[in-house]
């Protein structure tokens, strides 16, 4: 019987998370590179998903030093190997992260996405789901269900603009982080014509 499990990433892990990192370069995906990312070091939590003794889905909460804030986390560094792309992993991790991030006390949790992937976003902003209707009960259910999509900020690192997406892990906190070099206060809606425009005049 296959065995599928998440568990928090500890150093003694290490040798099964460069053999799942090794399988992400060969899929494309360099976002797991040793010069970005450092699991022994990196100022955060790290989860790893199991199938049997495989690694085979990684994600991770990190401190937000992107808008300078210690009681904000990221999330980030997210890849599922292709071949388990029915695993429902993102769902998953988010309730690790939530909890952790309760226990923590962080107040808010985010993520970002290119504003040119239309297919994930759509899936962000509740504009549709999963075509496999048996896994379409996760976006009813405790985090998901308090996702917000950040329509009056964008995300920016090097050229690529990204939306924002967070979910409140203390229900009262009000997110208000500064503009600067990665956080741009724009009223788009989500509308991507006004992006463009804003990109146009820059």
């Amino acid at each position: 019987m296959t065995e599928d499990r998440i568990i928090t990433y500890t150093e003694d892990q290490r040798d099964a998370l460069e053999i799942f990192r090794a399988k992400t370069f060969d899929e494309g995906n360099d976002s797991l590179h040793p010069k970005r990312f450092d699991p022994d070091g990196f100022r955060g939590q790290i989860w790893l998903a199991y199938v049997d003794d495989v690694v085979v889905s990684i994600s991770a909460a990190e401190i937000s030093h992107y808008t300078e804030e210690n009681n904000v986390i990221r999330k980030c560094r997210y890849h599922i190997l292709k071949a388990h792309r029915h695993g429902r992993y993102g769902f998953r991790f988010l309730r690790k992260m939530m909890n952790w991030g309760k226990e923590q006390d962080y107040k808010l949790l985010y993520w970002t996405h290119d504003v040119r992937n239309v297919p994930l976003n759509a899936l962000y902003q509740r504009k549709r789901t999963y075509a496999f209707t048996q896994d379409n009960e996760y976006f009813h259910q405790w985090p998901y269900t308090l996702l917000n999509f950040e329509t009056d900020k964008l995300f920016k690192t090097g050229d690529v603009y990204q939306f924002m997406y967070s979910i409140k892990i203390d229900p009262v906190f009000q997110w208000q982080p500064l503009q600067g070099k990665h956080i741009i206060y724009l009223d788009h809606g989500g509308d991507m014509s006004k992006i463009d425009q804003y990109i146009e005049r820059k």
